[in-house]
């Protein structure tokens, strides 16, 4: 048996094959939404990066805090208990201090030592004498700055203070 199917002209095969493209790239175009999360991945990337480092820069921050107060509290009550076995009480803190908090930068450690209301700066007080009954008071600062991705950077000072009972 023959194919009794008529020829189709040249331009009407041309049509039919401009039409079924047309279609087929139409088709792809509505039915697949692959590209569309490739664009909000780069859209919400970026957004995300910038909030984990946030998260980062505060957790860093916030350490510093909890070691700065730990060592200030440490370095007050070894002063109380000091009493009659040295000479120089800042320099007992500042020591103590220092050698609590190994992870700040010693150098940007600002102290004062308040021994019975009278205000010592620095980390010498060899004329302070401790007396049982009275109170000294330790105020560390300690600055820390603050950078996200090298942009505008600002500077936070931590604080933190003890006051003990000398024995």
């Amino acid at each position: 048996m023959r194919n009794t199917r008529p020829k189709q002209s040249e331009a009407v095969q041309q049509r039919e094959w401009a039409r079924s493209l047309a279609a087929r790239l139409h088709d792809l175009a509505v039915s697949q939404d692959s590209g569309s999360s490739l664009v909000e991945m780069a859209i919400v990337t970026p957004m995300m990066l910038l909030l984990v480092t946030g998260i980062f820069m505060f957790g860093i921050a916030l350490n510093n805090d909890l070691v700065l107060t730990n060592a200030v509290t440490q370095g007050a009550q070894l002063v109380s208990v000091s009493r009659g076995t040295t000479s120089d009480p800042c320099a007992t803190a500042v020591t103590a201090v220092e050698n609590a908090a190994p992870t700040l930068t010693t150098t940007s450690l600002a102290f004062t030592v308040t021994i019975n209301g009278t205000a010592h700066t620095g980390t010498s007080c060899t004329s302070a004498t401790l007396t049982a009954g009275d109170y000294i008071t330790l105020n560390v600062t300690y600055p820390v700055t603050v950078s996200p991705f090298s942009w505008s950077s600002k500077t936070y000072t931590l604080s933190a203070t003890t006051t003990e009972i000398i024995e």
